[in-house]
């Protein structure tokens, strides 16, 4: 089992490899920007400025097929396979008002019964970046 300074020291190499990455990333963008003349900064930019609407226009149709796809796979009410993509019907979750249920447990904490409906999830572990203001101290 690792102690938790290990598993910090292991989040700290996450964000020094993020660090280095970024760092890749901007020194490459500097030697980019070294060998570009005026010109072709403004030329790239006109192109990028040419493409901008035809970019747009795709990622808006995307959206549009995709939202479609979800609308029209609840209607079916069952999951439908492309060659490239899947869109995934779900039943959707029955919810539980959770104050109601504390309420009904406090009064009967001693009832096997319930006791029994009770269980606790496995436990998981995600990575959350924490923003600088975050960091503990």
């Amino acid at each position: 089992m690792k102690s938790e300074k290990e598993i910090q020291d292991l989040l700290e190499q996450v964000y020094g490899v993020d660090v280095e990455v970024a760092k890749i990333a901007t020194d490459k963008q500097a030697k980019i920007d070294s060998i570009l003349t005026p010109e072709l900064r403004q030329q790239i930019k006109d192109i990028e400025e040419e493409y901008a609407p035809y970019t747009n226009t795709a990622q808006n149709n995307r959206a549009k097929y995709v939202e479609d796809a979800k609308d029209g796979c609840l209607e079916l009410g069952k999951t439908v396979n492309a060659i490239h993509f899947q869109v995934v019907w779900n039943k959707g979750k029955s919810g539980i008002d959770p104050e109601a249920v504390a309420a009904y447990f406090e009064t009967h904490k001693d009832d096997a019964e319930v006791k029994a409906l009770f269980k606790t999830g496995k436990p998981y572990a995600s990575l959350k970046a924490l923003k600088p203001k975050e960091t503990p101290a």
